[in-house]
């Protein structure tokens, strides 16, 4: 079964300040980024426990959310329902805690 593919208003927030601070450095990076991030998350309803369990949460006790290593970047997300939900797109070199979910 597949799932909707939802991005939450953060993840959508998170997406446009990427695409933004890339913009200003290289628009050809910025692009690059954008397709890359977009492409992977076209995946995820045909493979929606690809991703892993996000590990500082799971050291935490929490296994719902998992993410997806994209370029630098990772998409945090959480399936729910018939829908895999989006939460956040962070850099990949950022340690995250569950309260940005």
């Amino acid at each position: 079964m597949a799932f909707d593919l939802v991005l939450s208003p953060a993840a959508m927030g998170d997406l446009d300040e990427i695409i933004g601070f890339y913009s200003l450095l290289n628009p050809t990076t910025a692009l690059r980024y954008l397709d890359s991030i977009l492409a992977s998350l076209r995946r995820l309803p045909d493979l929606p426990e690809s991703g892993r369990v996000v590990p500082e949460f799971q050291a935490q006790g929490e296994k719902r959310y998992r993410e997806l290593i994209v370029e630098q970047f990772r998409a945090i997300y959480r399936l729910q329902d018939e829908r895999i939900l989006i939460v956040r797109i962070v850099d990949g070199r950022r340690l995250i805690s569950t309260s940005i979910v």
